[in-house]
């Protein structure tokens, strides 16, 4: 019977209307808003580049001015300022400079820059690097330097920490990306499928439907065929929006290539990766530890589907409970309180991987398919926690979906009564 309900359910949504318009239009719209922002941000970065910004500069030190103005950098004009820093202030609220640079006479002092925009972090954080290295560069200049020690103060070594393993040496350390990202998709695939569980069984309660398949079907059964479906749609979903988005996403890196239609810019930055030699991104990833171990991922693939058994569960209670879809929605931040809980647990696998919180989250159910892998990637987790991780999450996955059965269950026997924290003892266990 089971196989039936999967059967019935996936192929019920597989084949509606809604279901291919969403499938179809989601990697439409996402990459056509992303190559659309491409567009318009290199035409607005083309368009900075060529309109030339005059720099007025106020340099007691008489030297500054001449070095930046010998120095190559497009886009900016820079002037000597007028004798007062209040006239050049004033001069910069007029309109006669776009902006203004006071440095200090003594150059250890801080850096000033006034302007009527303050413009983008990227924008500032440039201007800021640019100025301060022509500054090194002058400070440096002063003092006859060989060639020798200028290369020796311009380098900077990397420092790699290494963690030592019974397979060898992990440079890298992936926990924040692979915790990170199962949370996300954890909480994606809960917030989209799980509403589909809890309107699925809300709609089988209203339509007394339920009442027909329990008589013939074990709850447990029911429950765990709509749940199984929800995850293969999702699945399939997913599927096919990233096999379209890339597609899609080649299509228009062809395009930019092909056409020059933005070769520098943000446009530049989307056609990148798809051009990088193979084997160049794959070191960097390897370089900053975005690969991670094998073990660790198959982990995280093992406990996902019943990470969602468990969370779908819970939606699927409240779906047995309410037969409003008002008061079911408004009760849905419950069933959200959990994920919740393993995306704030996540980023501190990373900074203190052993402790209490972090260890009780790699066992605990709702939220071990995030963070035992997570953790594995940056301690050794003893082999019985990473057991009793995956057993813990396995058998509360069939515990909560017989719990959500029992739920189902009960509430038909109270149809059209508003369910109460007394009626909860009655509800679950009732014969």
């Amino acid at each position: 019977m089971l196989g039936v309900i999967f059967a019935s359910e996936y192929q019920r949504k597989v084949k509606t209307r809604t279901f291919v318009l969403v499938t179809l239009l989601v990697p439409l719209l996402a990459v056509g808003v992303g190559v659309t922002v491409a567009l318009v941000s290199s035409i607005d970065s083309s368009t900075d580049e060529a309109e030339e910004r005059e720099i007025a500069v106020l340099d007691p030190t008489g030297s500054i001015l001449t070095a930046l103005r010998q120095a190559d950098r497009g886009g900016y004009r820079f002037v000597a300022a007028a004798a007062s820093a209040e006239t050049a202030k004033q001069t910069v609220l007029d309109g006669g400079h776009d902006g203004l640079l006071a440095i200090p006479a003594d150059l250890d002092a801080g850096f000033h820059f006034y302007s009527r925009q303050r413009g983008s972090i990227g924008e500032q954080r440039a201007l800021r690097d640019f100025v301060l290295g022509v500054v090194r560069e002058v400070r440096l200049s002063q003092h006859e330097l060989s060639p020798q020690l200028r290369a020796l103060l311009d380098g900077r070594p990397s420092f790699n920490i290494v963690r030592l393993t019974d397979d060898g040496e992990d440079h890298g350390d992936g926990a924040f990306v692979i915790g990170t990202v199962t949370a996300m998709l954890l909480m994606g695939l809960v917030v989209i499928y799980g509403g589909n569980v809890m309107q699925a069984v809300m709609e089988e309660k209203a339509s007394r439907m339920a009442e027909i398949v329990v008589s013939a079907v074990r709850p447990f059964d029911l429950l765990l065929g709509k749940i199984l479906a929800a995850a293969a749609i999702g699945a399939t979903q997913v599927a096919a929006w990233i096999t379209l988005s890339s597609l899609l996403f080649l299509a228009a890196t062809f395009a930019f290539a092909t056409f020059g239609t933005a070769p520098d810019g943000p446009s530049a930055q989307l056609a990148g990766p798809a051009v990088q030699d193979a084997s160049e991104t794959l070191d960097n990833l390897r370089t900053h530890g975005l690969i991670p171990s094998p073990l660790p991922v198959a982990i995280a693939l093992l406990l996902l589907p019943f990470g969602f058994l468990i969370h779908a569960s819970v939606f699927a209670s409240l779906g047995a409970l309410y037969e409003n879809a008002v008061d079911a929605q408004n009760t849905t931040f419950v069933a959200m309180i959990p994920v919740l809980f393993s995306a704030s647990i996540a980023p501190l696998v990373g900074q203190m991987p052993d402790s209490t919180i972090v260890a009780f989250g790699s066992l605990f159910p709702f939220s071990a398919p995030a963070i035992l892998p997570a953790r594995m990637l940056v301690t050794d987790v003893p082999a019985w926690q990473v057991g009793a991780g995956v057993v813990l999450c396995i058998a509360g996955s069939l515990a909560m979906v017989w719990l959500a059965g029992r739920v189902l269950r009960g509430s038909l026997l109270s149809y059209g009564k508003t369910p109460k924290l007394s009626d909860l003892r009655h509800i679950l266990f009732s014969d």
